[in-house]
């Protein structure tokens, strides 16, 4: 009798260590992930270099909708929802960058398909006359027009990591829903790969 509640003993002790053992892995199982996430994004020991996007990251991303506060109807940037936005500059010199940045915009935001009404383009009037941008705006009537001061706009650029690119001004920009500046685009990127980079930010965030 002794011997069999010391046998019982044995295997529930067998067994009570066993489960320790498995608690304790279930834990490192869950836990160390997140730990070393955390290390990561603390020391950015770890962090990968290479990045999927097309676009040129912005780093870190800046709020743009600081510069731009009215829509011509008095609107704020954000104020038609929770959108991504493509927000193209545009002087009274429209050049061929611009140009092809205003049609690229505009291709691409129709072969989104149905996806196209979570995307808006906004134009950034550095000092264009009224007349140019009704003109523009026969064009491309879905735009929404922000004036905004062509020396205000080069000092926001001037501050930002785009200021090492070549020709900073002849970007445009890729906005996410909060209204911070993520990717800038210029005539060296073609349509494709701003299509690739709206879809993939559509796909990963949620639709209101």
């Amino acid at each position: 009798m002794v011997a069999q509640v010391q046998s019982s003993d044995s295997q529930n002790t067998e067994a009570s260590r066993v489960g320790n053992w498995q608690a304790v892995l279930l834990f490192a199982v869950i836990a160390l992930p997140m730990i070393s996430a955390l290390l990561i994004y603390k020391t950015g020991v770890g962090m990968p270099s290479g990045t999927i996007n097309e676009g040129l990251m912005l780093s870190p991303a800046k709020q743009i909708s600081v510069l731009a506060k009215a829509d011509s109807d008095g609107h704020s940037l954000l104020a038609t929802g929770k959108k991504w936005r493509l927000v193209i500059p545009y002087s009274q010199n429209c050049d061929k960058a611009c140009e092809s940045n205003l049609y690229i915009t505009r291709q691409v935001h129709i072969r989104l398909g149905e996806k196209a009404r979570r995307v808006e383009r906004v134009l950034l009037s550095l000092g264009a006359d009224q007349t140019a941008l009704e003109n523009l705006l026969r064009e491309h009537p879905r735009m929404r027009v922000m004036n905004v001061e062509a020396s205000d706009f080069s000092r926001w650029i001037s501050e930002s990591s785009l200021s090492s690119a070549a020709d900073p001004m002849k970007h445009y920009l890729l906005v996410d829903e909060d209204g911070f500046a993520m990717m800038a685009y210029s005539t060296e990127h073609e349509g494709n790969q701003l299509l690739k980079d709206l879809k993939r930010v559509l796909k990963f965030t949620n639709e209101e």
